[in-house]
């Protein structure tokens, strides 16, 4: 089970050595597929979910997007969530 940061640490990485030292919160979005209440248990996992670039108006930004998949106690899918980062 692969934590947030122990994916995103060589992405960030690799960023920055490319010269792109602003990353940002580009805000996170989510899925919901069964209701969480009190007491439910939930196991996460972070993975990589994709990388693209965009032109804005002060530059070239790149887009960088984790993805969270959350599981309950009985092994199904609660939810996702993407979140973007914009590297500058």
């Amino acid at each position: 089970v692969a934590g947030a940061v122990d994916v995103m640490v060589p992405v960030f990485a690799a960023l920055i050595q490319a010269g792109l030292v602003r990353i940002l919160d580009g805000g996170r979005e989510y899925d919901f597929y069964l209701p969480v209440r009190a007491g439910d248990g939930l196991a996460w996992y972070a993975r990589f979910a994709g990388v693209s670039e965009k032109e804005g108006r002060t530059g070239t930004m790149v887009l960088v997007t984790l993805e969270i998949t959350y599981i309950n106690q009985h092994g199904d899918l609660a939810a996702k969530a993407r979140q973007t980062f914009i590297a500058r």
